[in-house]
């Protein structure tokens, strides 16, 4: 088991304890279900959430999880889905080397564990996430584990985007909507690992972001700088660098990041558009550069590459096609002059 898998079973972030202790409550009862999917937007910690109830299943006698830190976070975010040993009894499917989908031989190795004697003497869980990464074969493989699981074992289904997920799952999972967490809870919680959410290193729109994309945010390295951003995106306008090059060499690097860098020049640019006087040297890094990023865009255009680029990110391991997505939002960079006749 990762260092990063057992952090996030043994502590958990604040505005999580609510939908812990409900679920909590339920298997304290015995009414709790064999198969949940836990929805929400990307970036709040449902995968903490799996983990800890996971957790709890295996070792129903052990204490209370604690508060995880956002320093903590970062560093279990960082090496989550390293290839790894898991602990005995507990199954954890993430998408493996570098591909965007679970597939059908992992789903089977996963369901084929869970048929196995639990070596703790209690129960066995799988965690699956992000569960709209299943091929349609691999959800196929997993009903039938759904429809018939062996007893005392559980499959927590962690899902952004649940609509992507096939009906005939989704109707075999008690379900639980996790909300995203107050501002307020946000800032309090980056203030315990010692700085607030107006200071570096959190991104200066840290209040519109969720949690851990806060987190992502901060370790920008500088390559991902506004500045270079900025200069990327104009030597996309005018042509100078090709757009697919870009998107080819930012998927082998961590087009996450990437695109989260976007989505930041982009907020910074719109705020400047919208409300200059909100917007200035110190919310912002190089402002008068990134307000005149338009590059002939309108602000309802900035919007629509925003909402792009967002998009984007929160289908992150749906299966899509990412480096065309990429390129696409790329090319609607280039200027009227440069577009292709």
């Amino acid at each position: 088991m990762t260092n990063a898998i057992r952090v996030l079973s043994e502590s958990l972030c604040p505005w999580l304890q609510a939908p812990f202790a409900v679920l909590e409550e339920a298997r304290q009862q015995g009414r709790l279900g064999h198969a949940w999917l836990l929805t929400g937007s990307w970036g709040i910690g449902k995968i903490n959430l799996a983990l800890v109830l996971a957790e709890r299943l295996l070792n129903p006698s052990g204490t209370d999880p604690l508060v995880l830190t956002a320093s903590a976070a970062t560093a279990a975010r960082a090496e989550l889905y390293e290839p790894a040993d898991h602990r005995p009894d507990l199954v954890c499917v993430f998408p493996q080397d570098q591909r965007r989908s679970i597939g059908i031989d992992q789903i089977r190795e996963a369901c084929q564990q869970l048929t196995l004697s639990s070596l703790q003497g209690q129960a066995k869980v799988m965690v699956v996430e992000p569960a709209e990464s299943l091929t349609t074969a691999a959800a196929n493989a997993l009903l039938k584990t759904l429809e018939e699981p062996t007893p005392n074992t559980y499959i927590w289904l962690v899902s952004h985007q649940p609509g992507r997920l096939p009906a005939t799952v989704r109707s075999r999972c008690q379900k639980m909507s996790i909300p995203r967490p107050l501002p307020a809870q946000v800032h309090a919680w980056l203030e315990a690992s010692g700085k607030s959410a107006s200071e570096a290193p959190w991104p200066a729109d840290s209040m519109t972001l969720a949690p851990f994309e806060i987190l992502d945010r901060a370790r920008l390295p500088k390559a991902i700088s506004n500045n270079a951003i900025y200069d990327t995106l104009h030597k996309i306008s005018i042509s100078e660098i090709d757009a697919q090059a870009v998107a080819d060499q930012w998927l082998k690097d961590d087009s996450a990041l990437w695109m989260q860098g976007i989505a930041t020049v982009l907020q910074a640019t719109l705020r400047g558009c919208l409300a200059p006087a909100a917007s200035n040297r110190v919310t912002d890094s190089a402002p008068d550069r990134l307000h005149t990023l338009g590059l002939g865009l309108t602000p309802r255009q900035l919007f629509g590459k925003l909402t792009e680029v967002e998009n984007l990110l929160a289908s992150r391991g749906s299966g899509i096609n990412d480096g065309l997505a990429l390129r696409v939002i790329l090319l609607g960079f280039l200027s009227a002059e440069h577009q292709p006749r």
